[in-house]
C-alpha cells in the first residue's frame, strides 16, 4: 500500500512538472512581437499588453481595422490636442472577424462613446495565417478567447491548433531562443496607445514592388507620385457579414459605429461608393479621408512611409489632429487633462512629449546634428579658441546655413569659394586671429596662452587636394582629418581640449568626436523675452520662449498663440497659430544668419519659415541656396 502511494505521488508529481514545463514551454517559445520604431514589425504583443494596463472604463474611443488604422490615428496626439482617450486595437491585414472579437474583448473593461472601423477589411484577400495568429495569441485566455479561435481560425488546421496550443506550430523556436524572449517586453517606451509611428518618409518605390494582392492593379499618378491601387476587386462579403456584428454589438453597447477609410492611395471611389451601398442598410456614413477631398491635408510627396500605402508621423499628426476636432464636436465630449483617474495618461503625455522630440531630432539628425554642434561653438566663441583647417576641398557641399555661424566666429572668406585650395583660421574667443587661403600646402605654428597664463605650442597644416589636415596642440594631435572642413576647440581657461569635428566635402555628413561634455554651456542664441520680428517688408511682434530642450516657443504677442507648424509640410503652408501644447509643432530652433540677421528651424518638419504678410510661410530648407532671414530685435 505504501509503495502505491509513492508511485501514484511520483506519478503526480511527474504529470505537475510536465505540465509546468509545458506551461513555461508554451508561454516563452511562442513569438513576442514587440513594438520597435526601427522595425518594420507593429508591435502586436507589446500593443495589446498595452492596452490591457489601460485603467477600466477610462477610454472614450476604440479603433479597430486593418494596418491603416493604426498608422492613420495617434491617440496620444488625439489626447494632447482634445483631452480625450483612445486605444488602437487594430492589427496587420486585421479581418472584420478580429476586429469583432477584439471589440468584444475590450468591452469587458471598456465603455466606449464611439468605436472606429476601417473598411480596409472589405477588400482583404485571403486570411494571412501568421496576421491572424498575432491578432488571437496576445488574447487573454478566456471562453471568449476559444470563440474567436473557433470563428477566426477554422478554415485552416494547421492554424486552429496553432491558435490553440502554440507549441503545435512554435516547438522549435528553442533553437532561436534568446534573451528577448524571457524579458518579453519591449525595450522602448511604448506610449502610442497602440499606434504604430514610422518616422521617415518614403516615396521612390516602383509601382511593381508593391503589389499587396493579386487582384487587378493599376497604375496611377498623382503630384508626381507613382502608387498602385486596385481596380474593380468586388466587396469582402464575409466583411460585411462581421461588420453587421459589429453593429449589434455596439447597440447593445449604446456605442456609436463609424465607418472610416483612413488616407491611402491604395484604394480607389469605387470600393467608397460600394462600401456605402452596403453601409446604407446599417444606417451608417462613411467618413472617406481618401480621394480628391483630402480633409486632412495629406502630402502624399511627404507624408508616406511606403510610397503611399500608410502614413508617417507626419501624415499621422495630420490625420489625428482632425480626428481631435471631429470627436471633440460630434459627441461633445470633456477633457480628461488633469482629471482624478487619468494620471496615467497625463504622465505619459509628458514622457511622449520628449520622446517624440527626440524622435524627429533623429531622423533629422544629419541636419540638426550638423548646425546644433555649429551652432553651440559660436554661442560660446568667448570661452573657446577655435582652429580651422581644411582638407582636400571644403565648397562643394558648402551649406548656407553655416554662413551665419561662421560670421559669428570671425570668419571673413565665403566657405563655398575656396574650392581645393589649402585653408586655416584660427578664432580666438570669438575674434579672428588668422587666416590663410592657398592653393599650396600651409604650415602654420604658434605659440597661445590660456586664461591661467599657461603657454601652448600649437600646429596646423591644411594640404589642399590630396593633403592633410592636422591640428596639434601641445603635441596632442586632436583633428579628425577627413576631406573637408576639420575644426577643434579648445577651452580658453586652462587650454583643455573640448572636442573636434569635420565637415565633408564629398557627403554631407558630419563626423564627430566629441571628448566630453559642456556642462552649462549656452544653447540659446537670444534671451527670453519681447521681440520683433521683420524683413523689410514684414514685422511681426512676438514673445520668445526657451524651452528645456534647447528649443524656442514663439508667441504671436497681438494672439497671445504660438507659431506652429500645425501639422503642415508643404512649402507655402501658412504657419498656423495655436496654443502651446508641447508637442514639437511649436518647438523652433533659432540660428545665426549673416549680417547680425538669424533663421527659423521647425523642430517638427525641418523645413524653415519666412515672413509673408506679417505671418509666416514654410519653405524647404535648401542649405545650399539662400535661407529667408529676418532680424529680430
Amino acid at each position: 500500500m505504501k509503495n502505491r502511494l509513492i508511485r501514484i505521488i511520483k506519478a503526480a508529481i511527474f504529470i505537475i512538472l510536465l505540465g509546468l514545463i509545458v506551461i513555461i514551454a508554451n508561454i516563452y517559445l511562442t513569438p513576442y512581437w514587440r513594438y520597435s520604431n526601427d522595425s518594420d514589425d507593429a508591435g502586436e504583443s507589446t500593443r495589446y499588453e498595452n492596452f490591457y494596463e489601460m485603467p477600466d472604463n477610462s477610454l472614450d474611443y476604440l479603433v479597430i481595422g486593418p494596418s491603416n488604422s493604426y498608422h492613420s490615428l495617434e491617440p496620444m496626439q488625439v489626447y494632447a490636442y482634445s483631452g480625450i482617450t483612445g486605444f488602437d486595437l487594430g492589427g496587420p491585414s486585421q479581418p472584420m472577424y478580429c476586429s469583432y472579437y477584439w471589440l468584444k474583448e475590450a468591452l469587458k473593461t471598456q465603455s466606449p462613446k464611439v468605436v472606429f472601423v476601417d473598411t480596409g477589411a472589405f477588400v482583404r484577400e485571403t486570411p494571412n495565417n501568421e496576421r491572424i495568429l498575432k491578432a488571437i495569441l496576445p488574447m487573454k485566455p478566456s471562453m471568449l478567447k476559444l470563440q474567436a479561435i473557433k470563428d477566426c481560425c477554422s478554415y485552416d488546421e494547421d492554424l486552429f491548433y496553432t491558435a490553440l496550443f502554440p507549441l503545435y506550430q512554435f516547438h522549435s523556436r528553442w533553437k532561436e531562443f534568446g534573451k528577448k524572449d524571457i524579458e518579453r517586453k519591449s525595450t522602448e517606451p511604448y506610449l502610442t496607445r497602440g499606434a504604430t509611428i514610422r518616422f521617415v518618409s518614403q516615396n521612390g518605390i516602383d509601382a511593381e514592388e508593391i503589389n499587396l494582392r493579386e487582384e487587378k492593379n493599376v497604375t496611377v499618378s498623382a503630384d508626381g507620385t507613382v502608387s498602385t491601387v486596385l481596380d474593380a476587386m468586388p466587396l469582402n462579403e464575409d466583411s460585411a457579414y462581421w461588420l453587421g456584428r459589429i453593429k449589434e454589438l455596439c447597440d447593445e453597447n449604446n456605442i456609436e459605429v463609424v465607418p472610416v477609410k483612413f488616407p491611402t492611395k491604395n484604394w480607389n471611389k469605387r470600393w467608397s461608393d460600394e462600401v456605402q451601398v452596403f453601409l446604407d442598410e446599417l444606417g451608417l456614413k462613411l467618413v472617406d479621408l481618401t480621394g480628391e477631398a483630402n480633409p486632412a491635408g495629406i502630402n502624399w510627396d511627404k507624408d508616406s512611409f511606403d510610397n503611399g500605402k500608410h502614413l508617417n508621423y507626419y501624415g499621422m499628426v495630420k490625420t489625428s489632429r482632425y480626428f481631435a476636432e471631429y470627436i471633440k464636436d460630434t459627441w461633445n465630449l470633456d477633457s480628461h487633462k488633469g482629471q482624478s483617474g487619468y494620471e496615467l495618461w497625463d504622465n505619459d503625455l509628458e514622457e511622449y512629449k520628449t520622446w517624440e522630440t527626440d524622435e524627429i531630432t533623429e531622423l533629422l539628425e544629419k541636419n540638426r546634428e550638423k548646425l546644433d554642434y555649429f551652432n553651440e561653438v559660436a554661442l560660446n566663441k568667448e570661452k573657446y579658441l577655435v582652429l580651422m583647417a581644411v582638407k582636400t576641398d571644403v565648397s562643394t557641399y558648402w551649406p548656407a546655413s553655416l554662413d551665419g555661424i561662421m560670421e559669428q566666429l570671425g570668419v571673413k572668406t565665403d566657405m563655398a569659394d575656396i574650392r581645393q585650395q589649402s585653408y586655416i583660421a584660427v578664432s580666438d574667443g570669438g575674434k579672428l586671429s588668422m587666416e590663410v587661403v592657398d592653393p599650396d600646402i600651409i604650415n602654420y605654428d604658434f605659440e597661445w596662452k590660456d586664461d591661467s597664463k599657461a603657454l601652448h605650442s600649437i600646429h596646423i597644416t591644411s594640404g589642399g587636394v590630396g593633403g592633410e589636415a592636422d591640428i596639434d596642440v601641445d603635441d596632442n594631435s586632436y583633428a579628425i582629418g577627413n576631406s573637408g572642413l576639420n575644426i577643434v576647440v579648445i577651452d580658453k581657461k586652462d587650454g583643455s581640449f573640448v572636442s573636434a569635428a569635420s565637415l565633408g566635402s564629398n557627403e554631407e555628413d558630419l563626423t564627430f568626436e566629441k571628448k566630453e561634455e559642456n556642462d552649462g554651456e549656452n544653447a540659446f542664441p537670444l534671451n527670453e523675452g519681447n521681440y520683433t520680428i521683420s524683413d523689410g517688408n514684414s514685422s511681426l511682434a512676438v514673445e520668445i520662449k526657451a524651452n528645456t530642450d534647447g528649443t524656442y516657443g514663439i508667441v504671436d504677442k497681438k494672439t497671445g498663440k504660438y507659431l506652429s507648424a500645425g501639422g503642415l509640410n508643404k512649402p507655402g503652408d501658412t504657419v498656423a497659430e495655436e496654443d502651446d501644447l508641447g508637442l514639437a509643432v511649436t518647438k523652433w530652433k533659432i540660428y545665426y544668419g549673416t549680417g547680425g540677421k538669424y533663421w527659423l528651424y521647425s523642430v517638427f518638419n525641418g523645413m524653415t519659415a519666412r515672413l509673408k504678410d506679417g505671418g509666416f510661410v514654410l519653405e524647404d530648407l535648401n542649405e545650399y541656396s539662400e535661407i529667408p532671414q529676418v532680424n529680430i530685435k
